[in-house]
């Protein structure tokens, strides 16, 4: 078992509500107003930084795929 400092899972879980917000509001510009460029590139960025930030504390628990 590993230990860890609190801040390995704070700053990843901050990440994953930062990610969720940049998705909402990209997926919320796509939904209201047809959307663009700049909507689409939150939407992805937001969803990449959950599952990267997921992944993060995902390893740090000593979880894996296999």
């Amino acid at each position: 078992m590993s230990t860890h400092s609190p801040l390995f899972y704070v700053l990843p879980g901050l990440a994953i509500a930062m990610g969720l917000i940049f998705a909402a509001a990209g997926i919320g510009d796509i939904a209201n107003y047809g959307g663009g460029v700049a909507a689409w590139l939150y939407t992805i960025f937001g969803l990449a930084v959950v599952v990267v930030g997921a992944g993060v504390v995902a390893v740090g628990k000593g979880g894996s795929s296999e």
